[in-house]
């Protein structure tokens, strides 16, 4: 690698097209100019279809209890739907939700993004869908904000989604059941 290769997820923007890549690139001259940032590119190529939903849950436990019924496995698996959390939640590592559910697996795959214990964790994800190919304009993120109020704890949960509707709502829902499941997962955490 020379002075002027990436190996970052970044964008290459020419006169004829835009391409995402994940791989070490090396620009030729002149384009390193044209490199444009994912987080860019997230917010602002797929601005016509980016989806922002967003949920909010107070939760009678405190935070660092609530922190860890949302990245430890063995609390995750039981307000998400089952699912098996692989990661060492360090930033820029892989993590992947598996979940068994009528005799079919069910895998989500994607990134760490940010870790900030015990306030704001964010992470991009790839759920596969027949009309989807594994690519990074068809990860979502996440990103749950946690933050104290007199004794509670208020989750904020995002979803982000650059994908196209596969016909689901945009709305934020405030009764998300994958957040009451969360609620009582911490609130039963904190009452032992």
């Amino acid at each position: 690698m020379n002075a002027y290769s990436f190996h970052l997820p970044f964008v290459v923007a020419d006169d004829s097209r835009t391409r995402l890549t994940s791989t070490n690139v090396t620009p030729e001259i002149g384009e390193i100019d044209e490199l444009i940032p994912v987080s860019w590119q997230a917010r602002h190529l797929h601005s016509s279809v980016m989806r922002v939903s967003t949920s909010s849950i107070t939760i009678r436990a405190p935070r660092e209890i609530v922190w860890a019924a949302v990245t430890l496995p063995e609390h995750v698996r039981q307000w998400q739907y089952n699912s098996e959390l692989t990661t060492d939640w360090t930033v820029g590592h892989p993590l992947a939700f598996r979940a068994e559910f009528e005799g079919q697996v069910f895998e989500q795959w994607g990134t760490v993004l940010e870790f900030d214990a015990p306030n704001r964790l964010r992470y991009s994800l790839f759920a596969p869908r027949p009309d989807l190919e594994d690519r990074p304009e068809n990860y979502f993120t996440m990103t749950y904000e946690l933050s104290e109020v007199a004794g509670t704890t208020s989750v904020t949960f995002t979803q982000e989604d650059p994908r196209e509707s596969n016909g689901s709502s945009d709305d934020s829902d405030d009764e998300n059941p994958v957040l009451v499941a969360l609620r009582a997962v911490a609130e039963s955490l904190a009452a032992h």
